[in-house]
């Protein structure tokens, strides 16, 4: 217990508190922690407080979003949980309202946090510039569209699996906020139109996540691709069917900052992609490529190598061996490969190493 521990107001001058998967955290303790963070008149410095994955409530929020009025400005409170059961609903996002200098929040996975909980933040709390509710999948359109219109300063948001999430969203995101990261991963309702809306944007995007749209295409590479050439530094489309060779290509030739391409469980790429790399300036920027699932063989990856000079993490099948032709180099070529295994699952191959180009056969080096 926390209160033999620390008196009333001994932690008063703390500003930063992070219990992140502290999972014996309840309601009762976090009171005890809040108690020894106040003052006299039961106010406390704190600006930025983690309670992802404890066993907080509502009740907790309520606290913080009293005691931290004035000062709170960054919230995390992601997959908290008490016997299994999710613990934050609107009751406790709307009591946050009350931190009218709120610039980050972060939950994820509570189906009862609905629009009205959104609305009242974003009518309450006007400079929030990072919001990330992934999987809270009761929310639509209607907050997203009218936090958009209400927060000028939104640079960040991840709506991730959210099924309710439409197109409409991105045209206001792209008309009322200098966007920089965007994560709709399961946005499955988002289509190329959407992208055409947000690639339209006068904002440089940074950081891009679309993976599982099902529905999006190449047209939707190009689009972010040509306009976001100079910025764009993470692209994810992983498990999107349509996108194929055509859209990446021309993503890997024009973005000229691109560090992590994410085409996990992309069947239609092939080595194509790959071979765009030579003479690309991706191919001094790239650091994270992510293979699993494409159609990519061994002979094309070894060209990659040859070519991205600064690669340090490579995801891949298995089966890449097995596809590949049975001649001395790409058998010496597997060898080298699982020399360089850290993680080896049944359906991935994941190589870390800053010395990649040492997989390289004789003839590539």
């Amino acid at each position: 217990c926390i209160r033999p521990w620390f008196s009333p107001g001994f932690l008063r001058n703390l500003e930063v508190l992070s219990l992140n998967e502290c999972h014996w955290v309840t309601d009762a303790l976090f009171e005890a922690v809040v108690t020894a963070m106040s003052d006299s008149s039961n106010r406390c410095r704190l600006r930025e407080v983690d309670l992802s994955w404890t066993a907080i409530t509502d009740c907790s929020l309520k606290l913080l979003g009293n005691a931290a009025k004035g000062s709170l400005t960054k919230v995390k409170a992601r997959g908290c949980s008490f016997q299994g059961r999710k613990t934050v609903t609107n009751e406790g996002v709307c009591a946050l309202a009350a931190c009218g200098n709120l610039r980050v929040l972060k939950m994820y996975d509570y189906g009862h946090v609905t629009d009205a909980a959104i609305l009242k933040l974003a009518e309450c709390c006007a400079d929030v510039t990072e919001l990330s509710v992934p999987s809270c999948y009761s929310l639509t359109d209607e907050a997203v569209i009218n936090a958009a219109g209400l927060w000028g300063d939104l640079s960040a948001i991840d709506i991730s699996g959210i099924l309710f999430i439409s197109d409409a969203s991105l045209k206001a995101l792209a008309a009322f906020c200098p966007l920089r990261d965007l994560r709709i991963c399961g946005c499955r309702a988002v289509t190329d139109h959407g992208i055409a809306e947000l690639a339209a944007c006068k904002s440089d995007l940074r950081r891009v996540d679309v993976s599982c749209c099902d529905a999006l295409t190449d047209t939707a590479i190009r689009l972010l691709a040509k306009r976001h050439a100079s910025s764009l530094e993470s692209l994810q489309a992983a498990n999107c069917p349509l996108i194929s060779d055509e859209g990446v290509v021309e993503a890997v030739t024009l973005c000229e900052r691109l560090a992590l391409l994410n085409l996990n469980n992309c069947p239609a790429v092939t080595d194509v992609t790959l071979a765009a790399f030579s003479n690309s300036r991706a191919a001094l920027t790239l650091t994270d490529l992510w293979l699993r699932g494409a159609a990519v063989t061994l002979p094309g990856i070894q060209r990659l190598l040859a070519d991205a000079k600064s690669l340090q993490e490579l995801q891949l099948s298995p089966q890449i061996f097995q596809m590949s032709p049975q001649n001395s180099d790409s058998e010496d070529g597997e060898e080298r490969w699982r020399g360089f295994n850290v993680l080896q699952g049944t359906s991935t191959l994941h190589l870390r190493s800053d010395r990649l180009h040492q997989l390289l056969p004789p003839t590539y080096r």
